[in-house]
């Protein structure tokens, strides 16, 4: 957060190559199922994570996952009944080859 504002980063998308954006991120509520959507470069190769207060997240469905033709991925995982509310950031790091990005947002827990 950069000033009271949500900041994205996109690696070194123009150095690097490859682009990674949110597409949807909504507001999780513990004890409930969330997701994360972004568009990136087809047949990326992507990992998100989730850090909450205590750590980062191990919940199912927080697997790595390959971008389609249409470059889409989304992940859907259960918000512990417990999980702090607050905001939390959600990190998706892409690689395709040589090439790789990153963006992170910050997720609203309720």
């Amino acid at each position: 957060m950069l000033g009271g504002r949500l900041v994205t980063i996109a690696g070194n998308a123009a150095a690097a190559g490859l682009t990674v954006t949110f597409t949807s991120l909504p507001v999780a509520h513990r004890d409930n199922p969330t997701s994360a959507s972004v568009k990136t470069t087809a047949g990326a190769a992507c990992t998100i994570k989730v850090k909450y207060r205590t750590g980062y997240s191990r919940a199912k469905g927080l697997e790595k996952k390959t971008a389609p033709a249409n470059g889409r991925i989304t992940w859907t995982w259960e918000v512990g009944k417990t999980t702090t509310p607050g905001k939390w950031p959600v990190t998706v790091t892409c690689t395709k080859g040589s090439k790789s990005g990153t963006a992170t947002r910050l997720m609203t827990v309720k």
